[in-house]
């Protein structure tokens, strides 16, 4: 008799969704503290966590190729944002910028949503949990550090902010909010304790507290009102999809218009800022000028130190829209709405059929996504996983039919 390795105890790509081990490690590779970026003394560190990444990312990739059910193949969001990553990389390329970190940052986003996705399909409950107690610890050290040391860790010799555990204050969102969206489907689909759940806000808003964060402080409260408000048991993907494309064109309106100063009275009397949001609009004016110099395949990203020049420093956009268009053009800009958008196409064929439970999934990955597009109007997280996950979420949740098969 032919000897071999028993049917249930073949190690396949699907199997890895259920080891703990595996997905504890996946976790802390994706959201890797931003301090080992910058933090000299752990440059080793941050070489051989890289390195892992990247071999994190390619069993990822060659994991879901191999599989019978690709994932990529399946939903709608991954085509789009191939597309798009791929024009990022070329019109960095032909700008002469870095075109290598612009390649990694796409590779690891992209791997990311496959990972996530491929998660929700073989085992939601542990890659759901999993995700939410590496953030929450990633968390509760940071605001730890933050109340000892908070001036920064290290200054960077190229970067002119002071650095924390977890990036510049306003960098904090980036795991604050994938924190709290996750915390709201864990604990509805009580994969979580209450106290656990308790725990998990109340870091997070001291957190945007403490840190004078004004884009944290709104991300958090637009993510709370928006799920406090939400009618559970409907999802309108139409007016979802209307709220999309008004925060964009608010965000063209406000670089380009400065329809901000028509409410300079709510922003310096409750936020405590000028119109001008922090300088920003000089930026946007320089910016507004090096987009003419390539309107429609932009001068390339870059990822460091920006591509504005201002007197003798260089800056970022701090707008999404302005980043795109100087980095990638009017194309770019036209593939990443189309990359936004995306998640929602499935949705219009099977929206009458998604269940109370998903309907919540779907209000939270939304209300994940607002907030995002909200923080992208003085902010330009291109590569930020926190709006990958609420895609993912939005575009692999399950009809009754399709749970029921």
């Amino acid at each position: 008799m032919a000897m071999g390795i028993p049917p249930d105890m073949k190690i396949t790509f699907s199997s890895l969704y259920g080891n703990r081990l595996f997905l504890v490690v996946a976790s802390i590779l994706f959201f890797k503290p931003p301090i080992l970026d910058y933090y000299s003394p752990l440059a080793r560190l941050n070489l051989l966590i890289n390195l892992c990444r990247i071999a994190l990312c390619l069993v990822v990739l060659f994991g879901n190729i191999m599989s019978s059910k690709l994932c990529i193949k399946k939903y709608s969001i991954f085509l789009p944002m191939f597309m798009l990553f791929l024009w990022l990389v070329i019109t960095t390329y032909l700008g002469h910028e870095n075109v290598q970190h612009v390649f990694l940052s796409a590779l690891y986003a992209f791997s990311f949503s496959i990972f996530f996705s491929d998660g929700l399909k073989y085992n939601p409950r542990y890659v759901m949990t999993t995700l939410f107690q590496v953030l929450f610890v990633w968390n509760i050290i940071n605001l730890i550090l933050f109340v000892a040391l908070p001036n920064g860790i290290v200054m960077s010799s190229y970067y002119s902010n002071k650095i924390h555990f977890l990036g510049t204050k306003n960098g904090f969102t980036g795991y604050l909010e994938p924190l709290l969206v996750l915390a709201l489907i864990v604990r509805k689909h009580q994969y979580c304790s209450r106290i656990t759940f308790s725990l998990a806000f109340f870091v997070g808003l001291i957190t945007a507290l403490v840190s004078d964060s004004s884009t944290g402080l709104i991300s958090v409260a637009v993510l709370l009102i928006f799920v406090l408000f939400q009618e559970r048991k409907n999802v309108d993907i139409k007016k979802y999809k209307r709220y999309m494309i008004a925060l964009i064109a608010i965000s063209i309106a406000v670089a380009f218009f400065r329809i901000q100063n028509y409410f300079s009275f709510i922003i310096e009397e409750f936020f405590g800022k000028s119109a001008d949001l922090t300088n920003r609009t000089v930026i946007w004016d320089a910016a507004i000028k090096k987009i003419f110099e390539s309107p429609f395949i932009g001068s390339g990203l870059n990822q460091y130190t920006g591509s504005i020049l201002i007197g003798r420093t260089y800056y970022y956009s701090h707008n999404m829209i302005l980043e795109l268009l100087v980095s990638s053009g009017i194309i770019g800009l036209l593939l990443y709405m189309n990359f936004i958008l995306s998640a929602f196409k499935n949705y219009f064929r099977k929206r009458n059929g998604i269940g109370l439970e998903n309907a919540y999934d779907i209000n939270i990955a939304v209300g994940g996504l607002i907030s995002f597009l909200i923080t992208a109007i003085t902010e330009a997280p291109i590569f930020k996983l926190y709006m990958f996950m609420c895609l993912v979420i939005l575009d692999s949740t399950k009809t009754e039919e399709e749970v029921e098969m």
